[in-house]
């Protein structure tokens, strides 16, 4: 690879980390925009179904950022946990349009943006900030008394 080969070398790393951004965050429309056929795009272009199409529909603030994306929520035993993995709105955004460049751009400044768990507000559980703006949180939920059937 020689140095005319960099521009095009660093569309190749932005768009694979916006489809792997889209793809952790829920977004299968959006991660196949950023896919070639051999990367598997055909896995994301595909009709979204009900259980698999919630994106944008929930969100988490830590101090001046809002992240936002999906949450699930699943068992294990009797407790039921809440899994939120999300994106930094403004990177998620710029994904969600199609503005490369300027996530790129945006993303290079982020990285040394540091969060404070403590800042996380109400989300009084494990919570994991990254360098290219991806949160993960984790959170036992309440248990839900079930009525006699």
């Amino acid at each position: 690879m020689g140095e005319d080969d960099l521009p095009w070398f660093g569309q190749l790393l932005a768009r694979t980390t916006a489809a792997g951004l889209t793809a952790f965050s829920g977004g299968g429309k959006y991660t196949a925009r950023y896919l070639t056929a051999r990367q598997g795009r055909e896995h994301y272009d595909v009709p979204a179904f009900a259980a698999t199409s919630s994106i944008d529909d929930a969100d988490i603030e830590v101090a001046d950022t809002k992240f936002l994306d999906t949450d699930n929520v699943f068992r294990m035993g009797a407790a039921r946990i809440e899994a939120f993995s999300g994106t930094d709105s403004g990177l998620y955004k710029l994904i969600k349009d199609g503005s490369l460049e300027e996530y790129r751009q945006a993303a290079y400044e982020l990285r040394s943006k540091r969060h404070d768990s403590h800042a996380a507000g109400n989300w009084n559980a494990p919570i994991s900030f990254q360098d290219d703006g991806t949160v993960m949180a984790l959170s036992i939920l309440p248990i839900r008394k079930r009525r006699p059937l």
